[in-house]
C-alpha cells in the first residue's frame, strides 16, 4: 500500500512471511515498476491494460503467464481441454487429471523435484522410482489391473503398455462398441482406472506415515461406483481387503 498522500516515501507491502533470497531480486524489480507510476487526483478503479477494455480474464492471464515462461523459439503447449474440461465427470476429477495431464501431481518424483526428502521407490512394487507413468501404466499393480479390465478386449492393452503420459493413453484410447451405456463406461474407464490408482497410492502412503503397515487390494471382476457420469456408476474392480470399495 502507498502511505497517504501522494508525496509519502516508500511503499508498505506488510509483508506476511519474510522474502527468500530468490525473491529479493523480483521485489526489487517490482518497486522499480512502481516507482514510475505516476498519481492522479482521481477514484481509484480496476483496469488490466492487457485486457479488452480493461477487462481482467483468468484465460488471457494464462496465456500472458504462458508467454513469459516460454523459451525463445519453443512452440506454446496447447493443453487438450477436449481430454479433461469437456467431459462430464466431477470438478475435482477434472482438476486431478488436469494436473495429470500437466505432469505436476504429487508423486514421489515430483516431490523430490520440488525438494523433499522422500523414498522415491514406489510403494506398491518396490521396484522402481514412483513416477506418473509409472504408478499408472508401468506398475505391476497397474498392469494387473489393467490387465483385468480389459480381457474382452486384450487388443486394447498395448494402448497402455506403449503410454508414457496421461495425455497419450486418453488420446490413443479406443473408442467404444456396443450399447449406448456400454459406450459411456468404456470412454470413462481410463479415467476410472486412473483416479482409483492414485487413490491406491495415497491410502499405502497414509498407512506407512500411520504405521498400519501395508494394506493389501485385491482384484475383482465386479465394476463399482467410482465416479457418477451420465448417471452411470463407473468404478474399478479394486477392493480394499476389509471390503471398503474405492
Amino acid at each position: 500500500m502507498k502511505p497517504h498522500g501522494f508525496n509519502s516515501p516508500g511503499w508498505d507491502f506488510s509483508l506476511r512471511r519474510a522474502l527468500y533470497d530468490w525473491e529479493q531480486e523480483q521485489m526489487t524489480d517490482l518497486l522499480g515498476l512502481l516507482d514510475t507510476l505516476v498519481f492522479e487526483d482521481v477514484d481509484d478503479s480496476w483496469f488490466w491494460k492487457d485486457g479488452k477494455q480493461g477487462v481482467f480474464t483468468v484465460s488471457l492471464f494464462y496465456n500472458q503467464i504462458a508467454r513469459m515462461e516460454r523459451a525463445p523459439g519453443e512452440q506454446s503447449f496447447r493443453f487438450p481441454t477436449h481430454l479433461v474440461w469437456h467431459i462430464k465427470m466431477p470438478t475435482n476429477a477434472k482438476f486431478f487429471f488436469w494436473c495429470a495431464i500437466r505432469n505436476s501431481i504429487l508423486t514421489a518424483d515430483t516431490l523430490i523435484h520440488k525438494g523433499t526428502h522422500i523414498d522415491p521407490v514406489c510403494t506398491q512394487c518396490g521396484l522402481l522410482n514412483e513416477s506418473i507413468s509409472h504408478v499408472f501404466f508401468h506398475c505391476p499393480f497397474a498392469l494387473h489391473l489393467w490387465s483385468e479390465l480389459l480381457k474382452p478386449r486384450l487388443s486394447c492393452l498395448s494402448v497402455i503398455l506403449s503410454s508414457d503420459t496421461v495425455e497419450e493413453l486418453l488420446s490413443s484410447w479406443p473408442a467404444a462398441r456396443g450399447l449406448q451405456l456400454g459406450k459411456r463406461v468404456w470412454a470413462l474407464l481410463p479415467y476410472a482406472v486412473m483416479w482409483t490408482l492414485w487413490r491406491v497410492v495415497r491410502v499405502v502412503k497414509w498407512a506407512a506415515v500411520q504405521n498400519w503397515g501395508v494394506p493389501h487390494f485385491r482384484v475383482s471382476v465386479v465394476l463399482r461406483g467410482c465416479f457418477t457420469v451420465y448417471g452411470v456408476g463407473v468404478g474399478v474392480p479394486v477392493l480394499y481387503e476389509h471390503g471398503v470399495f474405492f
